[in-house]
């Protein structure tokens, strides 16, 4: 989740978010920016889904 980085977004996080329970967050510049990452936590949270 949150591998996004500027204009690039090759998922649909928000479409996945509520059909899993559990969600691997991308890290460090390589996979994603920190808007992208701070979107994918508040995704997960109001999922009610776990992010690590």
């Amino acid at each position: 989740m949150g591998e996004g980085f500027g204009q690039y977004r090759p998922g649909d996080d928000a479409a996945l978010m509520p059909l899993i329970d559990l969600a691997k967050g991308a890290c460090g510049f390589h996979a994603a920016d920190p808007v992208q990452m701070q979107a994918a936590a508040r995704q997960a949270h109001v999922a009610e889904a776990a992010l690590g």
